[in-house]
């Protein structure tokens, strides 16, 4: 390394120098001094009117998007005085108050000046009623139950639990319970089928209540029909759709349609009158196209 020091000391010749001016460039002018005076007394004076100027004090809080909770109650909820400075007010706290109610989604609270704070706020929307030991809940697409109904909602599906432990106000329905059932409500939709029912049992055996198509004269009856563990929802729904639509007369037959082992729809004949309780068999379905026993 030392044959290369002769090299460095070449180029050391030909490096630039830098330029030093004889200014010193730390000390500042008063013409500078003078700026920078003016400049931090106008930014004081611009704090001092953003929160203490009349014309920034909270006058309305707007609300966008309430529906079946009041303007008032939203007000209520978020607890924003008026006639306060509107730079004063904590839009986190407001926000988090009102989305502690069940019935609002998702809220966002923010400020419209001089003098109004806008709340747009998002409720729950019933996909479920559920049903449990005699009370009504509606719960949203989440699976949050969100508000007590004293009976079931029309046009919403029953979501009917059986020996599942007890779920409140504002907590969520187990997903191996949910999941299941919104499969069900779209599949369903996606065949055209109105589904007014769904049962759940302890151990998680599904039970849906369909009404036959409407191009059949037994339309608007409806049909018990048990679809055991929530494997092959779709299979098992195809089954029943072609029972359904093949021989809707089954409806007055049976007492339930069993697909739980799909491709091998069976159902449940009715008793006979006068025949002993039990005595009802079952009747197997063909394998792709239904028939008569």
């Amino acid at each position: 390394m030392a044959g290369g020091s002769p090299n460095r000391k070449r180029l050391g010749r030909w490096r630039p120098k830098p330029h030093r001016s004889p200014r010193n460039r730390r000390c500042a002018s008063p013409f500078q001094l003078l700026l920078r005076a003016v400049l931090i007394g106008l930014a004081a004076r611009g704090l001092w009117t953003a929160f203490h100027s009349p014309r920034l004090r909270v006058r309305r809080v707007e609300v966008v998007g309430a529906d079946r909770l009041s303007p008032a109650r939203v007000r209520q909820l978020a607890g924003l005085p008026l006639g306060r400075n509107i730079f004063c007010i904590n839009l986190y706290r407001a926000r988090v108050r009102v989305e502690r109610e069940p019935l609002v989604a998702s809220a966002d609270v923010s400020r419209a000046l001089p003098d109004v704070v806008r709340i747009v706020m998002r409720e729950r929307r019933a996909v479920f009623v559920i049903s449990q030991g005699g009370q009504f809940d509606e719960v949203d697409g989440e699976g949050v139950l969100f508000r007590h109904v004293p009976k079931p909602t029309p046009k919403v599906p029953l979501l009917e639990l059986i020996r599942v432990g007890p779920i409140y106000l504002g907590q969520r329905v187990p997903a191996d319970i949910m999941k299941p059932a919104l499969a069900c409500l779209n599949l369903t939709a996606a065949k055209r089928l109105l589904l007014g029912k769904i049962k759940v049992d302890g151990p998680h055996q599904l039970w849906l209540n369909m009404k036959v198509p409407s191009r059949s004269h037994l339309s608007g009856k409806t049909l018990l029909v048990r679809l055991g563990r929530s494997e092959d929802l779709a299979l098992k729904l195809a089954d029943a759709c072609k029972v359904l639509a093949g021989r809707p007369q089954v409806v007055e037959d049976a007492r339930y349609l069993d697909v739980s082992c799909a491709g091998r729809p069976v159902y449940m004949a009715q008793a006979s009158p006068g025949s002993a309780p039990g005595s009802a068999r079952g009747n197997s379905f063909g394998p792709v196209h239904p028939r008569h026993p």
